[in-house]
């Protein structure tokens, strides 16, 4: 399935999700950047607040393509025990001192690009909602799982994954940890999420603090 751009595609996602009009303490929580784009449609649709949840992709040291993890606020980390095990990580001592390095860089990056989307604004409180996470597509997961545990965290009532894409082994390795996910098209032969857009710009912080100025 190929959308004509992110707007098509939030479109499309939004008719699937007409039934959580009737939810109460329902939140859209887009990562950025891209799903902040989807996630406004989304949010105006459903009449419900949006907010973001910042994460940043942890690669490989030696493929800057591979995310073998991800960390969220408050330093919350999920790590991909089997691209570890692939990689020869999960056993070697040096790698756990150099991850230990990665993971506080990215940190300090994940920081300084939530202070400059929000500003000013504050997070919602999350706790006892009904949460849509939105993203415009997901390829190995870690960014969605790592959001994932966060709002766990949180103590988020229920975690709604909304996506217009996935690719089928990592939509087969999460689907249980969601309680439910929305998506438009399951692809088994998936190399990157561009690949099943016509537009696929990349977005700017501006245009993300621009949404959320004007979000609900």
């Amino acid at each position: 399935m190929i959308f004509e751009n992110r707007t098509d595609a939030a479109e499309l996602l939004s008719s699937k999700l007409n039934n959580f009009k009737k939810i109460k303490n329902l939140l859209i929580i887009a990562i950025p950047r891209g799903g902040v784009v989807l996630g406004k449609i989304i949010s105006n649709r459903l009449k419900a607040p949006l907010d973001i949840i910042v994460v940043k992709k942890i690669s490989a040291p030696s493929n800057p393509e591979l995310a073998i993890g991800a960390v969220g606020p408050e330093n919350v980390t999920y790590w991909d025990k089997n691209l570890l095990k692939e990689i020869g990580a999960s056993k070697n001592k040096s790698f756990d001192r150099l991850r230990t390095k990665i993971k506080y860089q990215k940190e300090k990056e994940r920081s300084s690009l939530e202070n400059t989307l929000r500003g000013e604004r504050p997070s919602y409180d999350i706790k006892e909602k009904t949460v849509i996470l939105v993203d415009d597509g997901v390829a190995t997961g870690a960014t969605v799982r790592v959001a994932l545990n966060y709002l766990k965290k949180k103590n988020a009532k229920k975690i709604i994954l909304a996506v217009p894409v996935i690719s089928e082994a990592t939509f087969n390795e999460i689907k249980s940890y969601f309680d439910k996910i929305v998506v438009l098209d399951v692809e088994k032969k998936f190399y990157a999420v561009g690949q099943f857009y016509k537009e696929f710009y990349q977005v700017e912080n501006e245009e993300v603090i621009n949404i959320l100025k004007s979000a609900l």
